[in-house]
C-alpha cells in the first residue's frame, strides 16, 4: 500500500528552491533597475521574495495532488517508490526540449534580441535563478492553479481535469508568464512589434516546459529551462 505524501516536506522542498532561485536573480535584478529608488538587496524585498515564493509553493503543492500530477522527486524519496527510471526518463526529455528551444530560439528572427535581453542576467541567474524561481511560479504556481480553476468551473463533477482543461491552463498560464517579461524586456527594447515577435518564439519554445511538468514533474522543467540557458549561453 502506498505511503501518504509527506506534504509538508514537499512544501519546504519546492519552497526552498524557489527561494535560492530568487536570491540568485537579485544581483541581475539590481543590474537590470539601477536607477531604482528600491534597495533589491533590503531585508525587507528578500523577506517579501521569500514569502511569496513560500505561497506559491504551498498552493501549488496542495493543488497539484487535486489535479493529479505527478509529485516532485522529494516526495518519491520520501515514500521510498522507484524513482530511478523515472529520473531517466525526467533527464533525456528535458535534455532534448531545453536544446531544441536553445536551437530554435537562436536560429529565429529574433535570436540576436533575445540574446541583449538575456546577456543582462548573470550566467548564475540564468542557470540557476531563473530556471528554479520562474518555473516554480509559472508552472508550480500558476499553471497548477489555473488548471483547478478550470476543473472547478467546466469539469467539477469529473474525478480529474480532462486534457483539454490542462492544456488551457498549461497555454494560458505560459502567456501570462512571457507577458510578465515585458517590464525587463522594454528597458533595452523599445519597438514593441520585436517584442511581440519574440515573445511569439519564447512562447513556442516554453510551452513543452509546461509539457514536462505535467508528464513528468516540476523538476523535468526545472532542468530543460536550465539546459535551455545553458545552450544559447553557448551558440553565439
Amino acid at each position: 500500500m502506498r505511503k501518504p505524501q509527506h506534504k509538508i516536506a514537499n512544501f519546504i522542498y519546492i519552497w526552498c528552491l524557489g527561494s535560492i532561485g530568487f536570491l540568485l536573480l537579485l544581483p541581475s535584478m539590481s543590474a537590470l533597475y539601477p536607477e531604482s529608488d528600491v534597495d533589491i538587496f533590503s531585508s525587507i524585498v528578500i523577506a517579501q521574495g521569500v514569502i511569496f515564493t513560500g505561497i506559491y509553493a504551498a498552493i501549488g503543492s496542495v493543488l497539484s495532488k487535486r489535479i493529479g500530477f505527478n509529485s516532485p522527486l522529494i516526495s518519491y524519496l520520501l515514500n521510498k517508490d522507484r524513482v530511478v527510471p523515472q529520473v531517466k526518463k525526467q533527464l533525456i526529455y528535458s535534455i532534448i526540449i531545453g536544446t531544441l528551444g536553445a536551437l530554435i530560439m537562436f536560429l529565429s528572427n529574433s535570436g540576436s534580441i533575445f540574446s541583449s535581453y538575456i546577456g543582462q542576467f548573470s550566467v548564475i541567474g540564468r542557470l540557476f535563478g531563473a530556471s528554479l524561481y520562474e518555473e516554480i511560479m509559472a508552472r508550480w504556481f500558476l499553471m497548477t492553479l489555473l488548471i483547478w480553476i478550470f476543473w472547478c468551473l467546466f469539469e467539477r463533477k469529473t474525478s480529474k481535469p480532462s486534457n483539454l482543461i490542462i492544456w488551457a491552463g498549461l497555454v494560458v498560464s505560459n502567456m501570462l508568464f512571457i507577458v510578465g517579461h515585458y517590464p525587463a524586456v522594454s528597458i533595452l527594447i523599445s519597438d514593441n512589434t520585436e517584442i511581440m515577435i519574440m515573445f511569439l518564439w519564447m512562447f513556442i519554445i516554453t510551452v513543452p516546459w509546461g509539457w514536462l511538468y505535467w508528464k513528468f514533474g516540476i523538476e523535468s522543467a526545472i532542468v530543460a529551462h536550465a539546459v535551455f540557458h545553458a545552450v544559447f549561453i553557448l551558440l553565439p
